[in-house]
């Protein structure tokens, strides 16, 4: 009898201990992204609901809410999450647009130096106000919480992260995506705030920086994403050629600090509008389809708009993306829309993915591309052997299916002004290629038993997806 007592006792305290593990566990439950996500940036002077049916009909997921002249405060991106609760109320089933709410904390707020190296932040003192907005913004609307944007030194790195660790671990943020937008490579020009804290050069500073921010995070409180913003084309007449570069570094690290099976999804941030106080115009829409479609090639699983409407900033005023400053639609509307809707068709296949490596034909100046340059580009060699054609301009992106092993070949016509012909060389005979159509998302088989993959006048700054089957 006293055996089956304590063999009870045992069996209910396992039992007690295994429920409060599983409760803890879902305290701590990170956001995992199912689908691939593009969102942009929406001053809320504009945030009727008119403008989220035309962002929601452009194929916009998400938006940030901001303000004309900067940054939005927590009522706003409250007002905002409701506002968007309401519309899709109005159109249940049809309009899936959510906001990245912004939730900053007092003292990040009011410090007149957002870059200070001396200023100690704080965050975990201002905890139950940021509890007390978080619980405001439980509600399907909100996707997340845009935690901190291009964090800069230790100190304000540090402060993101234990933002990040507090809202994962608090009940009403599970199932939401606690946000942090990091800078790109060039951060190491941009000051001694940068360098101070991870290093004077760009290929010493980006991964150190990315690995701080990575290596704080446990198997439970792992970061959502990893995201930064870049914006080549940002300086008339002159390209930035660390664009690359920044991606190459994301990718890597995302694949060293996996979530699960799968690496750590990487979003990167494009250029839409112009910034009017500088007179710097708006990207064309080739340029703005080369930023997308060479962050595809790299693996990321999200992309983002800045801005979709006019704002204000410390640097420049920022003219209209797809929306003027009264709402109405401008001639990008359409093009951006049929852009995202492509995405979209792409999505399921590039979620399915994770990136292997990036292949060049040449580098041409494009910094950090040396050792992928096709010649040696080791890791790629047994998916892609060469090129023909019009070469100079072709990036492969070499990405694998994690369920059924196939490989995936991102192309993409690395020209600006020009449409391209490519012959690529494959590693080995494919059983069968199919084009994975940018308008349906539908395999298209254009070859079978081949180790040649041929594309025809592919329009500049376009990519085109394919599936290497081997059957």
């Amino acid at each position: 009898m006293l055996l089956r007592w304590l063999a009870a006792c045992t069996l209910l305290c396992a039992l007690v201990w295994s429920s409060a593990s599983a409760a803890r566990a879902a305290t701590v439950a990170p956001w995992h992204q199912t689908a691939f996500l593009i969102g942009g940036n929406c001053p809320l002077g504009v945030s009727d609901t008119s403008v989220f049916r035309k962002l929601d009909n452009a194929g916009l997921d998400f938006v940030v809410p901001v303000r004309p002249g900067g940054w939005a405060t927590q009522a706003d991106a409250i007002t905002a999450a409701r506002a968007l609760a309401q519309q899709a109320s109005r159109y249940p089933g049809r309009f899936h647009l959510r906001t990245l709410s912004v939730v900053w904390y007092e003292d990040c707020c009011h410090h007149p130096d957002p870059h200070s190296l001396t200023h100690s932040y704080r965050p975990l003192e201002y905890r139950a106000s940021i509890e007390a907005t978080l619980d405001s913004l439980m509600m399907p609307s909100v996707l997340g919480y845009f935690v901190w944007d291009e964090p800069c030194s230790l100190s304000t790195l540090a402060a993101a992260m234990q933002m990040v660790k507090l809202m994962q671990s608090y009940p009403s943020s599970i199932g939401k995506l606690a946000y942090v937008n990091l800078l790109p490579a060039y951060a190491a020009d941009q000051g001694p705030f940068f360098a101070r804290s991870f290093g004077a050069t760009k290929n010493v500073s980006f991964p150190a920086y990315l690995s701080t921010y990575l290596d704080s995070f446990d198997s439970l409180s792992t970061p959502a994403v990893l995201s930064t913003d870049q914006y080549p084309f940002q300086v008339p007449g002159k390209v930035r050629t660390d664009y690359f570069l920044t991606l190459r570094h994301m990718r890597e690290k995302s694949r060293k600090h996996r979530r699960s099976i799968a690496p750590t999804p990487v979003w990167q941030w494009v250029q839409l509008s112009p910034i009017a106080r500088a007179g710097i115009p708006a990207p064309t829409i080739t340029q703005v389809r080369w930023q997308v479609y060479a962050a595809l090639a790299y693996g990321v699983k999200g992309i983002g708009y800045w801005t979709l409407a006019p704002t204000g900033w410390a640097n420049g005023n920022y003219g209209p993306g797809i929306l003027t400053a009264t709402g109405d639609t401008t001639s990008m509307y359409s093009a951006i829309r049929a852009l995202d809707a492509e995405i979209h068709r792409l999505g399921p296949s590039l979620m399915r993915c994770d990136p292997v490596a990036s292949v060049h034909a040449r580098g041409l100046g494009w910094e950090g591309v040396d050792d992928e340059v096709v010649a040696n580009a080791a890791r790629a060699g047994k998916i892609v052997r060469g090129f023909g054609g019009d070469a100079d301009s072709i990036l492969v992106g070499c990405l694998k299916d994690r369920v059924d092993g196939d490989d995936y070949l991102l192309v993409m016509n690395k020209s600006l002004a020009l449409p391209k012909t490519f012959s690529i060389s494959l590693g080995k005979t494919a059983g069968s290629i199919a084009r994975i159509d940018r308008t349906t998302g539908r395999d298209v088989v254009v070859g079978r038993r081949t180790s040649t993959l041929r594309l025809k006048h592919l329009a500049a700054g376009d990519g085109e997806l394919f599936r290497l089957g081997r059957r």
